[in-house]
């Protein structure tokens, strides 16, 4: 493991950086949604995968999340291995990032505005499951629907 690696995320665990980077850029996106169009959001201080699924829940909806799009430090999985930086990054929690759940458009949108520090990693679907799609490599572009 590299000292800067890991001065990184002792730094981003004991001090996490509000995502305020996010509210402009989203404002704007979504001043042009039409009414009607639903959005949901909460953090991921309890983990990414309770997020996604308290928000499901609350919506009544299920989630498909992809495994290769969920936004997994290289340099953590070099460290602890595959499974558990996955572990990690679904289930670890005091993250303190953003879970948006957002039409495709504005999520490609934003996602694009944002850069490296955003990622979609999933879409809503209407059954009321959520599934992790394990090694896809690769995935067709989904061209409606609600993402994450």
């Amino acid at each position: 493991m590299a000292l800067a690696d890991r001065n990184r995320w002792i730094q981003a665990h004991r001090r996490p950086t509000p995502r305020l980077d996010v509210i402009s850029p989203l404002r704007v996106l979504l001043a042009d949604t039409p009414n009607g169009q639903v959005i949901a959001a909460m953090d991921s201080s309890d983990g990414l995968a309770n997020a996604v699924l308290h928000l499901c829940q609350a919506s009544g909806v299920g989630a498909c999340l992809h495994q290769t799009q969920l936004p997994i430090d290289p340099a953590l999985t070099a460290w602890v291995g595959p499974e558990q930086s996955l572990d990690w990054c679904l289930y670890g929690g005091e993250d303190f990032e953003l879970v948006l759940c957002l039409p495709a458009a504005i999520a490609t949108a934003l996602q694009a505005q944002l850069g490296e520090g955003s990622a979609i990693i999933g879409q809503i679907i209407s059954e009321k499951s959520v599934y992790l799609v394990l090694d896809a490599p690769s995935l067709p572009p989904q061209s409606a629907g609600v993402v994450f």
